[in-house]
């Protein structure tokens, strides 16, 4: 294990639910404008509602300007349930984030569920292992190709 310190560019690009090409050309240009050299630059984006093709047409894009690419499935919510219960059945995004709210603002967090509010990992952090171990189980019982609902 290296104990080197990593040093991430911090940037954000406005705009919720942004088309997946533009966060290509805004990492391009955020990258053009740093003067550090990093040996990997990573985009991460959510599937959501991106269709197949959309999303594949993406990730190659990606790829092809020098990028690494990371995603979350179609409903990372589960990822955040998994937190606090061990779920095994589809349910919809808007059931996944009844859920969420419920949970949080049972442990104080008065406002609930907001994809975007940082405060959510505060509440999720010290349940880590236990959303290993329910991922784990989960992904036991579905099987490894993603392709089933749900899926982590």
């Amino acid at each position: 294990m290296s104990n080197d310190k990593i040093d991430l560019p911090l940037f954000q690009i406005e705009g919720v639910g942004m088309i997946g090409e533009r966060l290509i050309d805004e990492a391009e240009k955020y990258f053009r404008r740093t003067p550090r050299q990093y040996k990997y630059k990573w985009l991460v984006f959510d599937k959501d509602d991106l269709s197949s093709n959309d999303f594949h047409r993406l990730i190659e894009m990606a790829e092809s300007r020098g990028f690494r690419v990371a995603w979350s499935n179609e409903c990372f919510e589960l990822w955040l349930v998994l937190h606090f219960e061990f779920l095994n059945t589809g349910v919809t995004r808007d059931q996944y984030i009844t859920k969420l709210d419920k949970h949080l603002q049972d442990r104080g967090l008065a406002t609930g569920y907001k994809k975007s509010d940082h405060a959510v990992f505060d509440f999720t952090f010290e349940l880590t292992e236990v959303t290993l171990k329910n991922a784990e189980n989960l992904n036991k019982q579905q099987g490894t190709e993603g392709n089933h609902t749900p899926s982590s």
